[in-house]
């Protein structure tokens, strides 16, 4: 699901490794000039962090919360639902910090509008500025997300 909603900010999706995840934060993507694409480094650091932390979480759940069941696994549907229902609050997050009540400690619109650009749902009906709307209209549906199972 991240390689799927990944791929849809035009970006290659690399091969990764547990020293990825632990260097998330190291991580560069440029355009073909070079330049530093700083909202893709952003969304990278979000979408990973967030999808490992899942990870770790719902094996928790398995190995401590259902020790004494052999075999138990979460299903893929459930799995679906609290990555895509992760990555919506984690959206919702970027969106309210926008607020001018945080003053100076406010993320600046333009970030937020990059780093989320191209990822959401029905984004083109979306007004240029989406950040005000309700958390009902803007979001990730990961049931439109091109997903392959690759092992």
């Amino acid at each position: 699901m991240a390689k799927a909603l990944w791929q849809k900010k035009q970006l290659a999706w690399p091969e990764l490794s547990l020293g990825d995840i632990q260097g998330l934060c190291l991580r560069r993507w440029t355009g073909a000039r070079g330049q530093r694409r700083r909202h893709a480094e952003r969304f990278w650091k979000i979408l990973i962090s967030e999808s490992a932390f899942l990870i770790w979480k719902l094996r928790c759940e398995r190995v401590i919360g259902h020790a004494d069941e052999d075999d138990w696994e979460h299903t893929g549907q459930a799995i679906r639902a609290r990555w895509t229902r992760a990555m919506n609050e984690r959206l919702h997050l970027d969106m309210v910090q926008t607020h001018r009540r945080f003053g100076r400690s406010a993320v600046k619109k333009d970030k937020v509008l990059g780093t989320w650009n191209g990822t959401l749902f029905d984004e083109l009906a979306l007004p240029e500025d989406w950040t005000t709307y309700n958390r009902v209209l803007v979001g990730i549906d990961a049931t439109r997300l091109d997903i392959r199972d690759d092992g």
